[in-house]
């Protein structure tokens, strides 16, 4: 048994070691690439370490703003990784997308509709 906890924890280290390896490597691509990669490494993050998954969706936004030639990839890229920080927190979706953007008013109007439901359970009260 202490065998298999110790071969767990090392196979653990050499994720994490190929997600940090990733990550910086990540870093040094162009716009778009570097946005998707970190978007995909966040997501391996999402168990083991929520704060750094958030914090990898808040870098991988800011190279989709350069991305001027292809709005497909700049909508979809966009739209995941905010649609992700909604879930968490909307002070995260403000972190990335301030006020003055567009994408907030539309995510936050969304986050307002998801919870709706919730608040009249809650409440008692029907719309």
């Amino acid at each position: 048994m202490a065998c298999s906890s110790r071969v767990l924890s090392r196979s653990k280290r050499t994720g994490l070691s190929i997600l940090q390896t990733a990550e910086a490597e990540a870093k040094a691509l162009p716009g778009p690439a570097m946005a998707y990669l970190l978007l995909e490494i966040a997501s391996s993050y999402i168990a083991i370490n929520p704060a750094k998954e958030r914090s990898l969706r808040l870098q991988a936004f800011q190279p989709t703003l350069s991305i001027e030639d292809d709005d497909e990839t700049k909508e979809f890229l966009q739209d995941e990784i905010l649609q992700e920080l909604l879930i968490h927190s909307e002070a995260d979706l403000e972190r990335a997308c301030p006020r003055r953007c567009p994408h907030f008013e539309m995510y936050t109007r969304l986050n307002f509709r998801k919870n709706i439901p919730k608040a009249t359970a809650t409440t008692g009260l029907s719309n």
